[in-house]
């Protein structure tokens, strides 16, 4: 991007935010976040700024006509402002936005720098010996999460991710040990080689997404590599391996061994330890005949995205709900070899939207829908729209046919949540399941909340080709 160009995208926010855009404009917009990345950065940084002015400023002032014109002046000269400090870090190399290789903060001058956390969600921290504010730099020592996820980004590129409960030691740039909990990494090429250890297993990348689980109170060790190769050294054993996609590594405490174990054996966290008292069976979307679709209140294709499920209850803009959105899941019963089971939950993973604006939407409840069993089950994820989804009420944003499914469950996203895990629980659902007779389930997503504004944000959830994340899963619970 140039200068001039800059500009205007941060101009182009500008309109945005205050509702002086139009739908071309706002479209351009979401399509240039999407496919640039570096106007992706430029509109991080502008929105953090402008979050800040909200929060800081935004809430001193009345609400007239004045005060609002006066809100307005200052915002564009924020944004005015973000974008020439954005510039003067291009031209003089500073590390705000468009540069990864920091140096080490002043407050850090005589320890070196490893990593920094990139972003976080809902997190809670407990004892930590390193600071856990965002961006701040971060030397040798630990990080301890005990609600929520974090995400640490390493100056060597690796992207780790803590799901909490968990600890992590930083070691290195190129090291990191998993004291408890289960963490998740990413590495791309410039840093192959990284390590992110057990306490009783050594784990490097060999170019790959995987993860480290540690039961706290067990010691049990595990790794999963979910795309590419890592290797693995147990300890006790001297046991050296390459594990490669969908393969998983578990340490045995009681006889100091190592076992593995395939992708059709690979449950969930710590599912295979022998303090569990269930075993699980997963299915996905992925399996079989299974398969999953987006809808949109107004067909605009340009508005959905080939990797991601997506749902939005859309603002009244001229007397439409333009663009709501609600998407439909289809699990292969069949492939489900024992219906004996005693619980099942449905788990969605949500991933950071390309589209539209946190700052719009409050806490949002989502509702989850089960169709009736029969012919209207036999939909194509191909063809799917919103005016011949099956049981899809087309005058409304959110809501779908009671004669066609049943209400299973619900669950809420708080305000400004961008990532993590959603999941409901369902004694319908399991009904549903063992008395069905066509060997196909379908279920479908609306956002029920609102949003304010026509910007606000879409919700968006991992679909069968979402990198480095599951697709929609069905998980079955069975009494020993």
């Amino acid at each position: 991007m140039t200068e001039s160009q800059r500009l205007e995208f941060a101009q182009l926010y500008e309109k945005i935010i205050n509702k002086d855009a139009t739908q071309q404009e706002v479209a351009e917009f979401e399509k240039q976040v999407m496919n640039d990345p570096e106007a992706l950065k430029l509109y991080q940084g502008i929105s953090l700024q402008h979050s800040y002015l909200n929060c800081s400023k935004g809430r001193d002032t009345l609400d007239t006509p004045q005060s609002r014109k006066t809100k307005k002046t200052r915002s564009l000269i924020t944004v005015i402002t973000t974008y020439t400090a954005v510039a003067a870090a291009i031209t003089l190399g500073a590390i705000i936005l468009f540069q990864t290789d920091k140096p080490p903060s002043q407050s850090l001058a005589n320890q070196p720098a490893y990593a920094k956390i990139s972003d976080t969600s809902l997190a809670q921290w407990g004892q930590c010996t390193l600071p856990t504010e965002i961006l701040k730099q971060l030397s040798h020592g630990s990080l301890e999460l005990l609600e929520g996820t974090a995400t640490l980004t390493f100056d060597s590129g690796a992207v780790v991710t803590l799901e909490a409960p968990a600890e992590i030691e930083i070691i290195s740039s190129m090291k990191a040990n998993v004291k408890y909990g289960r963490v998740v990494a990413e590495v791309p090429e410039s840093a192959v080689g990284f390590r992110l250890d057990a306490p009783d297993m050594e784990i490097k990348d060999l170019g790959t997404v995987f993860a480290v689980s540690v039961n706290k109170n067990s010691g049990v060790s595990q790794v999963d590599v979910l795309d590419g190769e890592v290797e693995i050294f147990h300890e006790y054993s001297q046991d050296r391996k390459l594990l490669t996609t969908k393969q998983r590594a578990t340490t045995n405490q009681e006889a100091n061994s190592i076992g593995y174990s395939t992708s059709s054996e690979i449950t969930n966290g710590e599912a295979v330890t022998k303090a569990d008292k269930q075993t699980l069976t997963e299915l996905s979307t992925s399996e079989g005949e299974g398969g999953h679709a987006t809808i949109i209140s107004n067909d605009a294709g340009t508005h959905l995205h080939s990797h991601l499920l997506l749902a939005k209850h859309a603002a009244v803009h001229s007397g439409k709900h333009k663009y709501s959105r609600k998407f439909y899941l289809k699990f292969d019963l069949n492939t489900l070899k024992d219906k004996n089971f005693n619980g099942v939950k449905l788990e969605l993973t949500q991933v950071r939207s390309p589209y539209g604006f946190a700052s719009f939407v409050p806490d949002c409840e989502f509702r989850i829908y089960a169709l009736n069993d029969g012919a209207q089950e036999l939909w194509d994820p191909e063809n799917l729209n919103w005016k011949n989804a099956p049981g899809n009420l087309v005058d409304s944003g959110s809501l779908i046919s009671p004669y066609d499914a049943t209400l299973i469950g619900t669950f809420t996203i708080p305000r400004g949540q961008q990532a993590g895990l959603c999941s409901i629980k369902s004694e319908e659902l399991s009904k549903l399941i063992k008395q069905d007779t066509n060997g196909t389930l379908t279920l479908i997503v609306t956002r029920k909340t609102r949003g304010k504004r026509v910007t606000g944000l879409v919700h968006a959830f991992a679909g069968n080709n979402t990198p480095s994340v599951n697709p929609p899963t069905l998980i079955f619970t069975t009494e020993k």
